[in-house]
């Protein structure tokens, strides 16, 4: 069988990827349609554009967690894995330095020392005592809810399908019954992945219904949030702050004018990405697993649901 890997492994991986087959690493940026065409196993993203073509695919796995752009246009009868577990740790940490951004009015300090003002904001707000709506309930979602409830805080999870508990959640109930939390919610975090069902959930109507002290955190999927929408909420102070690292389009426009409101903390998308040792381990330990797996004809871990797309 002809494997490839488009994100590099590990020493061990890779003597574990020449058990499947004859092995090559072709990283994503050069690899083409033709190195595709005649594939058997690939470990790791590959232009979308090309899983089509992959008329020989029987096992993808994906290094990131969204699996949409492939769920739908795989061969049926191939495997589809996706990273999910790899990125959560780093996210998760990222959403609580936002939200402490916001809390503690960083932004605001931030813009003093320039101009070598002075001057306290008082109240603030903390983690401790604080509730955290938190929209996705997977690894992200539930990865930020842990770090909460070791700070004292308060977390609500909403997720698609009903359940009666989950581990880091105070309490848990379904998305469609989001707006009955808002009168509750600090913060509301976004950790959605994307599907046509939450395409801007939040919108002029949702926003007009949240607090006016709420933190709004996006860390899933850019098309969750009317950017219009949003603007104008920031903008007339109908919500406190947004923080978001996705967008509607990326990478975010020049001319957008979310880059003008003071109230506002943006990033690049870089809340995940494969930025640091961990992210690296905790993606190495589920293709390590999946390997294992595939070699016995055993279930593997992180198959993605062809109907939802995750």
């Amino acid at each position: 069988m002809k494997v490839i890997s488009t994100i590099q492994l590990s020493e061990k991986l890779i003597e574990m990827a020449k058990q499947l087959g004859d092995y090559t690493y072709i990283p994503v940026k050069n690899i083409t349609v033709e190195d595709v065409q005649d594939v058997d196993i690939c470990i790791g993203n590959v232009p979308a554009r090309f899983v089509p073509e992959m008329k020989n695919i029987k096992w993808l796995q994906l290094d990131s967690a969204g699996s949409d752009q492939y769920a739908y246009t795989i061969k049926k009868d191939a495997i589809l894995t996706n990273g999910s577990g790899t990125f959560g740790a780093s996210i998760a940490e990222h959403i609580m330095m936002v939200i402490l951004m916001a809390f503690r009015n960083m932004t605001f300090y931030v813009e003093s020392k320039p101009i070598h003002r002075y001057e306290r904001i008082i109240p603030n707000k903390m983690i401790q005592g604080s509730t955290f709506l938190i929209l996705g309930t997977g690894d992200l979602g539930s990865e930020f809810a842990k770090r909460v409830k070791l700070l004292g805080g308060n977390t609500i999870g909403l997720k698609r399908t009903p359940v009666d508990s989950l581990a880091y959640f105070d309490q848990v109930d379904t998305l469609d019954h989001m707006e009955q939390y808002f009168d509750q919610a600090d913060a509301i975090v976004m950790t959605l992945p994307n599907h046509p069902s939450t395409t801007h959930i939040i919108n002029k109507d949702t926003l007009s219904k949240m607090r006016k002290d709420t933190v709004l955190v996006n860390v899933g999927r850019g098309n969750a949030i009317d950017e219009q929408a949003l603007y104008e909420a920031l903008s007339s102070k109908q919500i406190a702050c947004a923080c978001l690292d996705v967008y509607e389009q990326e990478p975010l426009t020049a001319d957008s004018p979310l880059w003008d409101l003071e109230n506002v903390i943006l990033t690049p998308h870089v809340a995940g990405n494969y930025a640091n040792k961990i992210t690296y381990e905790l993606f190495y330990a589920i293709v390590e697993e999946n390997i294992q797996h595939y070699l016995k004809n055993e279930p593997m871990r992180n198959v993605v649901d062809r109907v939802f797309g995750y």
